[in-house]
């Protein structure tokens, strides 16, 4: 039988342990499910807790199947986002966990003052800003943002109150100051310079010069990258607008076709864009 014990201080991690007798409650219930533990989420685990006090409620011969019900419910919470979002805040709230059980304090916040419960969150916002979990790599404010936003999640969801939001999307005054702090300590942007037209006319040039097809065929393909794949704002706009004087449309419609041995073929159509008062 399968029961998920939280260690008394409740911070670690909770450890798979077997107990024999009636009072487990959770007694093979994590295997009735389908997938097995292997799909427990982190929610599960934290309101693992509260969960034993309310079956402990309920007679035994109604527990496993409430038991069940708890179940269900917390993988659905699991499965209401998508993979990836679960997985970064799993990630950060691995990193805070570890970060509380050095500090000494509970995760959760569970009976822990306001002002130890600030220091902890903003300690541990530092820590990411500074890269510790990046492998001291730069990191931005962003990922300050995230980790926050982790923590404050999982505890919501664990049936908490999160101390990091005053309100909806409204850090308290404390956290807000310090993410400004980081914001405007964050190195500036690097401008990315615009490609010129004339590279790749360059380029078609010099395969036109040349006697080899492969040159002549990369001049092509880069024309096209150029037109068709960097400039998408000219060709995703309407199709007629005036811009500095001049009148762009589309007027025709390439189409590159390629034939296979089976006699499919596939057509990749654009559109030509050009650029003339007279068009």
């Amino acid at each position: 039988m399968l029961f998920l014990k939280i260690r008394k201080n409740q911070v670690g991690q909770p450890l798979i342990t077997n107990i024999e007798g009636t009072k487990n409650g959770m007694a093979d219930v994590a295997s009735r499910i389908p997938g097995g533990t292997s799909k427990l989420t982190i929610i599960f685990q934290l309101t693992l807790s509260f969960a034993a006090s309310f079956l402990g409620c309920v007679p035994l011969a109604k527990r496993v199947n409430i038991a069940h019900d708890c179940l269900s419910a917390w993988r659905a919470m699991g499965d209401g986002v998508t993979a990836q979002n679960t997985k970064d805040r799993q990630k950060y709230w691995q990193h805070w966990s570890e970060y509380c059980r050095q500090v000494k304090i509970d995760p959760m916040f569970r009976e822990t003052s306001e002002r130890f419960v600030l220091l902890a969150v903003t300690s541990f916002a530092a820590r990411v800003w500074a890269g510790y979990y990046g492998n001291r790599s730069v990191v931005k404010v962003q990922s300050v943002t995230k980790a926050l936003a982790a923590i404050s999640k999982t505890i919501k969801l664990a049936g908490g109150k999160s101390p990091i939001y005053a309100d909806h999307g409204v850090y308290t005054t404390p956290i807000q100051r310090m993410i400004e702090g980081f914001r405007r300590q964050d190195p500036s942007a690097v401008a990315q310079l615009a490609v010129p037209v004339e590279v790749a006319h360059t380029a078609v040039e010099a395969g036109l010069l040349s006697s080899e097809t492969k040159e002549q065929t990369i001049g092509d393909l880069i024309c096209i990258a150029f037109y068709y794949l960097l400039r998408v704002g000219e060709y995703t706009k309407p199709r007629t607008v005036t811009r500095n004087g001049k009148k762009v449309r589309a007027t025709c419609t390439v189409q590159f076709t390629a034939g296979y041995g089976s006699g499919t073929k596939m057509a990749m159509p654009f559109s030509i864009m050009h650029h003339s008062k007279s068009c």
